[in-house]
């Protein structure tokens, strides 16, 4: 299984530094990053287009002509519809949340920005994220920090920020499983 995931992380990381490089050569990384945050919203909010994206049942050109519909009627530029289209074309429509996650992160590092990631169980208020904000900046000082949230009704209250592969959680599930192992020790 190594094996795969290591192609997988291989062809992840060519696409995305040819979707970049294209970006930046239509001067469009701003628009290319903002759709391809709500893309990547769409795909974890929609069952169906997970599973469009996912599944090998269907057929190469089921897959092309409905993500380029998709795409089209969202108002997505034509760098993003011809991309989405060559990754359904060559059946590589299933590294698009990888592309996804890995585009902002190139950004980040070429625009000398540390993305972070807040999961909370309820969205954040603009107050919230600019506190995280000021705390993980200082922990990465002189390094300015991109705070992206996402909510995870399973973590039930609390929030829990991944920075690379770092993950800092202070979710009230962990928290709850921590004293549940520690209450079944002692017993």
């Amino acid at each position: 299984m190594a094996g795969i995931y290591s192609v997988n992380a291989q062809l992840v990381n060519r696409f995305c530094k040819a979707l970049l490089d294209l970006a930046i050569q239509n001067n469009a990384v701003d628009t290319i990053q903002q759709e391809l945050q709500k893309l990547g919203a769409a795909i974890e909010q929609s069952p169906e287009l997970r599973t469009l994206i996912e599944t090998p049942i269907l057929r190469r050109e089921q897959k092309l002509n409905a993500i380029v519909e998709i795409l089209k009627k969202s108002g997505a530029s034509g760098l993003l519809v011809n991309f989405a289209g060559m990754l359904a074309n060559n059946n590589r429509l299933n590294l698009l949340p990888e592309i996804v996650g890995s585009f902002a992160e190139k950004l980040a590092e070429m625009r000398g920005e540390i993305a972070a990631e807040a999961i909370s169980a309820r969205p954040l208020e603009a107050a919230q994220m600019q506190q995280l904000q000021t705390e993980i900046s200082k922990m990465f000082a002189g390094k300015k920090i991109v705070v992206t949230s996402k909510v995870d009704p399973n973590l039930l209250g609390g929030v829990a920020v991944r920075v690379g592969s770092t993950m800092i959680d202070g979710s009230l599930r962990t928290k709850f499983e921590g004293l549940s192992l520690a209450l079944k020790g002692a017993a």
